[in-house]
């Protein structure tokens, strides 16, 4: 379990291992010289929150980690954890939890921010480049669910076996009016939606129609799909 404190001048990020424990820990630090939480925080001995009493006999002792510092009206966070090669800057009234920094099937979501940025990144505050408050969250809804992720790859899998053989239901429109009636809560389309979800470097569906319709194609019958396979 993933909690987070706020102290003076440092945000500390607290693990404790429920049924595993936590001396699990200092024996990954002894035989491979770090940890990895959530494949999001890549953590070794010297992160260590200097302040704690650590005993690593007691294997259900909670364990902190300095994560960031604070450097004017932001929490500065260490690269190396976060394992991103901008800086991360987070305002200190911005209420941080597990979902600010992991996404569902521990996608680390400043690992897939990093990758698409040129300068360092600010959230919240008054930073003349900084992403609102409002927007960041919003983001976060923008990272797919389990329901999404299992839709896509059946529509992924139904556009290449459509092109051979009968499929029961057609999974690329079911996976569409999905994605259409999640986004219509906020007024966009799909492919509005398809161009937020570039951090997750999705191929898109829409692309593969658009790009069978170039295609030279022999007859087909009625019931069969229109995508060809990658």
């Amino acid at each position: 379990m993933l909690k987070f404190s706020k102290e003076v001048n440092k945000l500390i990020l607290l693990y404790s291992g429920d049924q595993n424990g936590t001396n699990w820990i200092y024996k990954q630090f002894d035989e491979r010289g770090f940890i990895n939480l959530n494949n999001t925080f890549k953590l070794r001995r010297k992160h260590l929150e200097s302040n704690q009493s650590l005993d690593p006999e007691d294997e259900f002792s909670e364990v902190g980690f300095l994560l960031a510092k604070v450097s004017g009206e932001y929490y500065k966070f260490d690269r190396e954890i976060l394992c991103i090669t901008h800086h991360l800057y987070i305002h200190k009234d911005f209420p941080v939890d597990r979902k600010t920094f992991v996404a569902e099937r521990n996608i680390s979501i400043f690992s897939r921010l990093d990758s698409l940025v040129t300068e360092d990144i600010y959230i919240g505050g008054a930073d003349s480049t900084a992403i609102p408050e409002s927007v960041f969250i919003s983001l976060l809804k923008k990272f797919p669910n389990s329901y999404e992720l299992k839709k896509y790859a059946e529509a992924r899998v139904g556009a290449m076996l459509t092109n051979y053989i009968n499929t029961k239901e057609d999974s690329q429109q079911r996976y569409f009016d999905y994605m259409n009636k999640k986004e219509s809560k906020v007024g966009k389309n799909l492919q509005q939606h398809f161009t937020s979800l570039e951090v997750y470097r999705y191929e898109t569906i829409l692309d593969k129609l658009k790009c069978s319709s170039l295609q030279t194609r022999s007859p087909r019958p009625a019931n069969r799909g229109i995508l060809s396979p990658n």
